[in-house]
């Protein structure tokens, strides 16, 4: 929207534009996915390498852990969010993380689709983190 004070023309974001959005659920979003694809990782690598200790459902808590955490930053961040790229890049990559993480014991295809889409989180979370600070009105 634009707006004329004393001669001068000056830009001011609408309200719907990013009135509520808090910059913390970005970086919590952008830690909790890269904590998610750390997990994601290290789990199959420490079977591989022999290490028992793993217990499947005390580790699986931990991708439910995530999901909903990393669920709450993408919520957060795009309501009301006026990027259309990156607000269904958040939420497609939220869905594809979610499905993949329930049926990552089908098939190895599943485990690779949750590694790629917590990367996507966090870009999109960078992405979104970058845009909401270009946008930052002194």
């Amino acid at each position: 929207m634009l707006q004329v004070k004393k001669n001068a023309i000056i830009f001011v974001p609408s309200k719907m534009h990013h009135h509520e959005h808090n910059p913390k659920s970005d970086l919590l979003g952008m830690i909790s996915s890269g904590l998610c694809l750390i997990h994601c990782l290290a789990g199959p690598v420490l079977v591989l390498l022999g290490y028992g200790f793993i217990e499947p459902d005390g580790w699986h808590i931990w991708d439910v852990l995530f999901l909903l955490v990393s669920g709450w930053a993408v919520y957060s961040v795009t309501k009301g969010h006026s990027m259309k790229w990156i607000k269904w890049g958040l939420r497609i990559s939220i869905l594809v993380l979610s499905l993949s993480i329930f049926f990552s014991h089908e098939l190895f295809l599943f485990t690779v689709l949750s590694w790629m889409a917590a990367i996507s989180l966090v870009v999109f979370h960078f992405f979104n983190f970058r845009h909401i600070r270009s946008c930052a009105i002194a």
